[in-house]
């Protein structure tokens, strides 16, 4: 798709190609880079596709996690949500309780405590990169997953589909 347009972290004013103005992919090749670096693992690359504002395609990619075989989670609209090739269906709660998870920075358990009364009476689950945050979620491991840092469109892109596959939802910080 040579007149797509194309928004990338690599590109700090992003790119679009001529006659792009309908279709935009938002691809973050490493989100969760300062974690990789140090050594934690969660980064993912993230790859969206937005057809006149609207996510239509996610690809979200854990390369290194859970192990080095990587959690591959995926959506296209019209079809189910994918999980490493299998179809999975979130099951989200009506009412937040104890068995309910929000994904959080992996900076969180520096400050357990003050993260464990933010989601109370739910639990958190620290995670580099917000693709992957919005990626577990879209596949019901947990019931949101939050950002402190203003992430880029292309930053949330890819987990901003998954979750519209799944049903859900993205929120700023203005609701």
């Amino acid at each position: 798709f040579p007149d797509d347009g194309y928004l990338g972290e690599e590109f700090p004013e992003g790119h679009r190609a001529p006659g792009a103005e309908n279709r935009l992919w938002a691809v973050d090749p490493n989100d969760g880079t300062s974690a990789y670096m140090k050594g934690f693992r969660g980064a993912a690359t993230s790859i969206a596709l937005l057809i006149a504002g609207e996510p239509v395609l996610g690809v979200v990619y854990a390369y290194n996690y859970p192990d080095d075989n990587g959690d591959l989670i995926a959506w296209a609209k019209g079809g189910p949500i994918l999980r490493n090739g299998m179809a999975v269906t979130p099951r989200w709660p009506s009412v937040p309780g104890p068995d309910c998870v929000v994904f959080v920075s992996q900076g969180a358990d520096r400050c357990s405590e003050a993260n464990a009364a933010c989601v109370a009476p739910m639990r958190f689950r620290a995670m580099p990169g917000i693709a992957y945050r919005l990626a577990l979620v879209a596949a019901g491991e947990g019931v949101a997953g939050v950002s402190l840092n203003g992430p880029g469109t292309w930053d949330f892109a890819g987990g901003h589909a998954l979750l519209l596959g799944a049903g859900g939802d993205l929120f700023g910080q203005n609701g």
